[in-house]
């Protein structure tokens, strides 16, 4: 499709409402996708955490348990 001028071009030949507004909607509908993709990232990381925190924090008691039962025996210094 050829446009004379700008004005042509923003009507769309009488079509600009389904045009600009299926581009609207598009842009709307990404933003949102992006937004949503940021917070579950955001909540996947702090999972991470929590669960890195929880595990590790296991492994220092369990080494504590079994270096203090050792320090008990005599068999550690």
């Amino acid at each position: 499709m050829q446009w004379q001028s700008w004005s042509d071009f923003w009507h769309m030949g009488g079509n600009a409402w389904f045009v600009w507004g299926s581009y609207g909607l598009t842009l709307a509908l990404l933003l949102l996708e992006l937004l949503q993709l940021r917070r579950a990232g955001r909540s996947a990381r702090q999972r991470l955490l929590r669960w890195h925190r929880a595990t590790s924090e296991e492994a220092s008691r369990a080494t504590e348990r079994r270096t203090g039962s050792l320090r008990s025996h005599g068999n550690l210094s």
